[in-house]
């Protein structure tokens, strides 16, 4: 009995520990999920530059316009790389940053808000889609987003202690920040607006740790102006989409899903909605608690938080416990901080938008993500009693079922690990591999099929740009869809063709269409084989988009 009561005993003292371990597995293991993954699309320019270069001539291919991000996620991949060969290992530093960063938001939310606040936080962030796929994914979001925690935790610490440490501490925090990720700049311009305005001892230290961030910055002045004006911009601005509506859409898939899928399928309409109106009802009751804790009352009583006035003939409500334990206008400034975060950067781009700028986009608001989850966790955490309670419950179960919606087959994207291991399993020398969706999935020379793949067949990827990054609308040279065909089927005689294909280029043998054709054909988004070829074995692979691996006989 003495030992059961010790036991309840301990983890009543500990909950708080219990519950955020519980926390970081949870996201752990959710993003374990996401980085065992086939490496595609942008992560594979990382991966091409750093596989390919010395650190070096990563640097300075990274300081060119045929990438348009800073060099420190490139310089630590280029590292992850050279502890083997698994081309995953180029999400290391994202890996480990977006699990660092659940551990790192609790401390923050209940430095600014309140202890409830920093779980709620932690483990909104541990089941944002858009956070577990930029964990599993090896470019610079989540090592940018874990760096401006890191310098908002500074700052704090800084202000608070007066302690030059932290000033530098901050400072170096801020600089590293910007050199992972641009768009960091919008987040930290609001931690230092709300600095100067609301700490003004602090204005001082505040203002020399950025000079000093930015003198140490300065070396890579240069490749951020090439760039800045490199014109692969403007074709990620293209693919971002114009007008309200795609806006719209980056906006849901930022707060409550995935940067590539859209928030009506993750987390799906119903959903959202449920969230959002949880999360208005909470803020409706959190401003009202704000409210009431700030008014003064004209009745002296003592029960309650109400505390009476020396002379006996005022009474003040105490505050809210919020964070750093002051306020603006009944407002608590840790909360204004938080906020300032959370809308940094959505409205930083819309502004370039309006003067013609196009970033706005759910990957590029990532940096204001932490912020996003820290005013979720307080608006969930300032008020009490049984509604806020339930609303809690809502949304942390809304994003749960966020989480487990990109998990499902259907909404991943499609795989290549299970395609190359049955090619190194099959083939034989001789063979050819054809990637017909090369073009989908990868900016650089190096296809998803071929990072996966262990066997140095040869590989064509119809329709697939042949010069060097970047791929430019002016510059790019693309081989026809018809001449690459045709030449991996001919060198293939006496072999193999294994052909992949997205679900909407379908792979016709002579037994079903009847053309008796010379050579292989593709024709309206469909390809027919000669009359010498037979598939023999066919397996889908379901996924954003489904697609077939094709093994073809070829006499």
């Amino acid at each position: 009995m003495g030992n059961r009561r010790s036991l309840v005993q301990q983890v009543s003292t500990h909950r708080i520990g219990l519950l955020l371990g519980l926390i970081v597995i949870v996201g752990t293991v959710l993003r374990l999920i996401q980085a065992n993954e086939s490496v595609s699309g942008d992560e594979l320019s990382t991966l091409w530059i750093v596989s390919n270069h010395s650190l070096g001539g990563t640097i300075d291919l990274v300081s060119g316009d045929a990438e348009i991000t800073p060099p420190l996620n490139f310089i630590l991949s280029w590292f992850a790389v050279q502890l083997g060969s698994a081309p995953e290992l180029v999400r290391l530093p994202a890996l480990i940053s977006g699990i660092v960063s659940i551990p790192l938001l609790y401390v923050l939310g209940r430095k600014t808000i309140n202890e409830r606040a920093g779980l709620i936080g932690a483990a909104i962030l541990a089941l944002s889609p858009l956070m577990i796929y930029f964990s599993g994914n090896g470019r610079a979001y989540t090592l940018m987003v874990a760096l401006l925690i890191g310098s908002t935790i500074a700052m704090l610490k800084a202000d608070e202690t007066g302690r030059a440490r932290w000033w530098v501490a901050y400072g170096g925090l801020t600089c590293l920040a910007m050199y992972s990720h641009y768009t960091a700049m919008f987040v930290l311009l609001a931690q230092l607006v709300w600095l100067l305005w609301l700490r003004k001892g602090s204005r001082r230290p505040a203002i020399l740790a950025n000079v000093g961030a930015v003198i140490f910055f300065l070396p890579w002045i240069s490749g951020m102006r090439s760039d800045l004006s490199s014109p692969t911009t403007d074709v990620l601005q293209a693919l971002q989409g114009h007008g309200f509506d795609a806006k719209l859409t980056q906006v849901k898939g930022w707060a409550f899903g995935h940067p590539f899928l859209d928030a009506d399928v993750v987390p799906g309409e119903i959903a959202m909605v449920i969230i959002t109106l949880a999360l208005v009802v909470a803020a409706m009751v959190t401003v009202r608690t704000l409210r009431d804790s700030s008014q003064p009352a004209t009745a002296p009583k003592t029960s309650g938080n109400e505390i009476t006035s020396p002379g006996g003939d005022f009474v003040a409500r105490s505050p809210v416990s919020v964070g750093l334990g002051d306020s603006w206008r009944g407002i608590p400034s840790g909360l204004i901080l938080v906020f300032l975060i959370a809308i940094a950067t959505p409205l930083g781009e819309l502004v370039l938008n309006l003067a013609g700028t196009d970033i706005f986009g759910a990957r590029n608001m990532a940096p204001s993500w932490y912020g996003f989850a820290l005013v979720i966790g307080a608006v969930l955490s300032i008020p009490t009693g049984l509604l806020a309670t339930a609303c809690a419950v809502v949304v942390i179960g809304g994003y749960a079922f966020a989480a487990a919606g990109i998990l499902r087959p259907e909404n991943r994207v499609v795989g290549f690990k299970a395609p190359a291991k049955v090619i190194d399993e099959e083939s034989a020398p001789g063979d050819v591999v054809v990637d017909m969706l090369a073009s989908l999935t990868t900016p650089v020379p190096l296809t998803a099929l071929d990072a996966a793949m262990s066997n140095d067949l040869p590989l064509y990827s119809p329709n697939h740009p042949v010069s060097q990054p970047p791929f430019l609308p002016k510059t790019v040279v693309i081989t026809p869809i018809q001449d690459d065909l045709e030449k991996a089927f001919n060198q293939a005689s006496g072999h193999r063709v294994f052909m992949y294909a997205q679900d909407w280029v379908p792979v016709v043998d002579n037994a079903e269409s009847g053309r008796n054709l010379d050579q292989v054909l593709f024709e309206n988004y469909t390809v027919y084989l000669p009359k010498n070829a037979k598939i023999v074995e066919q397996t889908t692979y379901e996924g954003v988009p489904n697609a077939t691996l094709y093994v073809i006989d070829v006499e």
